[in-house]
This record gives structure tokens, C-alpha cells and sequence, in this order.
């Protein structure tokens, strides 16, 4: 379930001309509220992203990254997000990553600033974290 807001009355005329919403059934529409008083499980989310964040950013210093704004060849920008930005040194990792290991990381070279050398990695569970770091270590 999503929704639109927007003062854009151009894009939102060619939104609704080019076909009907897509509806909700009763059903769902009950469980979209319910969902919306699950406060609980944002908190749990956010602590669980929070650990995993601190964790990979760890285990990245331990791989020899370094804090940005830091100089140097491997770096790692903080985030409060549940993704982080990686500056590798190899253009290639995110194509080889996926190839090699079925993993997918955002090729970064598309956001204005910077290079192939970026990638965004997900903060994930601690199983695909430990495989992303495990990927990361073999061919860093």
C-alpha cells in the first residue's frame, strides 16, 4: 500500500490518464491499519539496523577502511540509514560481486560526485552481513 502527494497537477493528470489506480481489497485495507499501530516493531527495526550498522562498520575498519572524511584508498561513510556508502578502489566490485556471489550492491558511479570506486551496501541481518563482509574480505 503506498499513496501520492504531490503539487505537481502536470504529472499527476498524466498519472490518472494513464489508468486507474490499483485497488485495495477490504482485506488489505484492514491489515494496512492494523500494520499502522505496530509501533513496536519500527523500534525493534531501527535498534536491530542500529546493531547491524555498528557491526559492519567494525568489521570494516578491521578490513582496513577508514571513517570518511578520512583520505585513503578504502572508506566508509556513516549513515543513520540502513545502508552505507563504501569507497572500494575497485571500479569493477559491484558487477563482480553479483557475478561471483549472488550478491547485489548499487554501483554508486550514477550519484553525482562520485566514481565506479563507490558502492551502497545494505544493512542487513547478521547472516547476509556476515556474507557480504565474508565476500567483501576475499576479494578486497
Amino acid at each position: 500500500m503506498g499513496y501520492l502527494l504531490s503539487s505537481n497537477n502536470k504529472m499527476l493528470t498524466a498519472m490518472l490518464t494513464a489508468g486507474a489506480p490499483w485497488s485495495v481489497s477490504t482485506v488489505a485495507q484492514t491489515a494496512g491499519v492494523a500494520a499502522l499501530s505496530c509501533d513496536w516493531y519500527v523500534d525493534d527495526l531501527r535498534e536491530q539496523i542500529a546493531v547491524g550498522r555498528r557491526s559492519l562498520c567494525g568489521a570494516l575498519e578491521a578490513m582496513g577502511f577508514q571513517q570518511a572524511p578520512a583520505e585513503g584508498p578504502k572508506l566508509y561513510v556513516p549513515s543513520d540509514a540502513n545502508f552505507l556508502l563504501l569507497r572500494t578502489g575497485r571500479p569493477d566490485l559491484a558487477s563482480y560481486l553479483e557475478a561471483s556471489y549472488g550478491i547485489k550492491v548499487r554501483d554508486c558511479r550514477s550519484f553525482e560526485g562520485l566514481d565506479g570506486n563507490w558502492i551502497r551496501i545494505a544493512v542487513r541481518n547478521t547472516k547476509d552481513n556476515a556474507t557480504l563482509l565474508k565476500a567483501l574480505k576475499e576479494v578486497l
